[in-house]
């Protein structure tokens, strides 16, 4: 009899180790899974654009930034009394914009998608801040919405320029590239430039804001 329940107690003890075993491995299993699952998140991050740099901004360069919008916001006036238009009714805090380091110089630039005006009046823009001047400069204008890229190329949809006015009128898909000697932007024309352009190149994802009163004071 006791051989018997030595045999049972012995079998009852190799169930449980299984069962704890099987345990195991079901614990283990999600760990796996919840790595995968990193995984495609980041992939997904990186396919939806890289992050724009940050950039640095002095105070000086975010009070400046600050005034341009609300500037902007409260009477439609862009830098130098520039006046692309209001539509009567139109509410201004669907414009957008943001402030980061598009241009990858080390600076955060001011970037605004302004489209409530007509047709011919919507303008995406991009500012710095020229710091021994102490004042907001523009560095590129075009149709929005504007395409960034890592390697500082800039694709419009459109092209409203006077190069392209020069060149019989609105231009699809044009390239733009930053030159950091003249801190601008200079509209690509050579065929096989425009070409190799964008090999091997990342969309930046701008963190763009709605323009509110609320967005615009966490500026400063």
């Amino acid at each position: 009899m006791r051989k018997y329940l030595a045999a049972a107690l012995l079998g009852l003890l190799f169930v449980s180790a299984a069962g704890c075993a099987g345990t195991k491995d079901a614990g283990e299993q999600p760990a796996e899974t919840e790595n995968g699952t990193g995984n495609e998140t980041e992939g997904a991050e990186a396919s939806g654009g890289l992050k724009a740099p940050e950039g640095e901004l002095s105070e000086e360069g975010r009070s400046a930034y600050h005034s341009v919008l609300l500037d902007v916001y409260f009477n439609h006036l862009f830098p130098n009394d520039r006046d692309y238009g209001f539509l009567g009714g139109a509410d201004v805090s669907e414009n957008e914009f943001a402030v980061c380091d598009v241009d990858q110089d080390g600076v955060a630039e001011l970037l605004i998608s302004y489209t409530t005006t007509d047709e011919a009046g919507k303008t995406a823009l991009i500012y710095d801040f020229e710091a021994a001047l102490d004042m907001v400069r523009e560095e590129f204008s075009g149709y929005p919405p504007l395409v960034f890229y890592d390697n500082g190329y800039v694709a419009l949809k459109e092209d409203r320029s006077q190069e392209a006015a020069e060149d019989g009128g609105v231009q699809g898909s044009v390239l733009y590239r930053y030159d950091a000697e003249g801190d601008t932007y200079i509209r690509i024309t050579e065929e096989e430039e425009a070409a190799s352009a964008l090999e091997g190149a990342q969309e930046l994802a701008i963190p763009w804001q709605k323009l509110t009163e609320e967005n615009i004071d966490h500026v400063k």
